[in-house]
């Protein structure tokens, strides 16, 4: 089930759905998209919804669903990976902390009802056994057989690797930036703040010579203004605004280094895409980048800037590439679409999971 602000608000949870229902539909799967229950034509045997922050939707659907068709089974991608309130609040900085505290209150106001949810659910499918063992820490869930990774993964053959090294030099001169700069770092996220741009542009300007490229539009007005600000006191970044795959490909092949300094990441597809292309990629520890990336990633030991200019520093002069690409070709979304495929038998077993509360 698509989110009803899909058109307005592309994220990863949207990326992952369309991509899994490609990958279903190749394998001979009768699977498609909504955004509404009112749409479906057809009784499924399956209604798969995505990411728990959307807390009150995926409730409603699940019970609008499981009063349509009783007989119909729930599937939960949770996308989902607390942060502790100390993360945050460094991340929004001064001008936004307000916002950050609503957001981690938020987390807990929704408890009771995303566990509710989960509890409810059918099968379960984290994209990584680290967000599997977060969620089921943070909710207190024992992980039984309803629990299934499906991992994350990217479509290969539209991402081939690059031959030799990158040619900045059109990047800069797209960018608009100095075509002297000896490096260019990129961010391909939404600007918002669990994302931590603000402090990537405070880590470039501790690296000299070094150009930023920000991909992506922005989603949070104020953490924006805030960002934009801080790019043009460093004079070496490019905000791009939002672009298509075909130009974010293009741009990619003349970057450096990738780097996703979010708070929570489970894990970026940009990073796996920036990995295929041939970039070193710079991640943070929140999330679970590292369990698809291994040590041919670069992990920042956090997402402030002295540790984030450290870990471009470092990937800058000590390559992984290309076994970094070798790494990540074993998450393609048709291998996802098989794991899947194991999740949805769970959940149809003759039988199935009886949960202690229903919608």
């Amino acid at each position: 089930m698509l989110r009803r602000d899909h058109n307005a608000h592309t994220g990863g949870d949207l990326i992952q759905l369309r991509a899994l229902v490609e990958a279903l539909q190749a394998l001979g799967v009768d699977a498609f998209a909504s955004s509404s229950v009112g749409d479906v034509a057809r009784p499924p045997d399956v209604v798969h919804l995505y990411n728990l922050d959307r807390t009150a939707e995926v409730a409603r659907t699940i019970a609008a669903a499981r009063e349509r068709w009783p007989r119909c089974r729930i599937v939960i991608s949770p996308v989902f990976w607390p942060a502790p309130l100390g993360d945050v609040v460094t991340a929004y900085r001064w001008p936004v902390r307000g916002r950050a505290v609503k957001y981690v209150l938020k987390e807990v106001r929704w408890w009771r009802a995303q566990r509710a949810i989960l509890a409810s659910a059918d099968a379960i499918c984290p994209s990584s056994e680290g967000e599997g063992a977060r969620i089921s820490s943070w909710f207190r869930m024992p992980r039984d057989r309803r629990w299934l990774t499906v991992p994350n993964g990217i479509w290969l053959a539209r991402w081939p690797f690059r031959d030799g090294p990158a040619d900045r030099r059109t990047a800069l001169a797209e960018l608009d930036l100095d075509p002297g700069l000896d490096r260019l770092v990129a961010c391909a996220a939404r600007v918002e703040a669990r994302k931590n741009q603000l402090a990537l542009v405070e880590a470039i300007r501790r690296l000299p010579n070094t150009g930023l490229a920000l991909i992506g539009p922005v989603s949070e007005v104020r953490y924006g203004r805030a960002v934009d600000a801080a790019a043009g006191a460093a004079g070496r970044v490019a905000l791009t605004g939002e672009c298509s795959q075909l130009v974010l490909a293009r741009l990619l092949r003349s970057v450096d280094v990738h780097v996703l300094p979010s708070l929570q990441e489970i894990p970026g597809l940009a990073t796996l895409e920036a990995a295929a292309i041939g970039c070193e990629v710079v991640y943070t520890p929140g999330g679970s980048t590292g369990e698809y990336v291994g040590d041919l990633g670069h992990q920042a030991r956090s997402g402030r800037p002295r540790d984030l200019a450290a870990a471009i520093e470092f990937a800058s002069h000590h390559p992984k590439q290309p076994a970094l690409r070798r790494r990540v070709e074993r998450f393609d979304w048709s291998d996802a679409a098989r794991a899947l495929m194991d999740a949805y038998e769970v959940a149809l077993a003759p039988e199935p999971f009886q949960p202690r509360r229903r919608w």
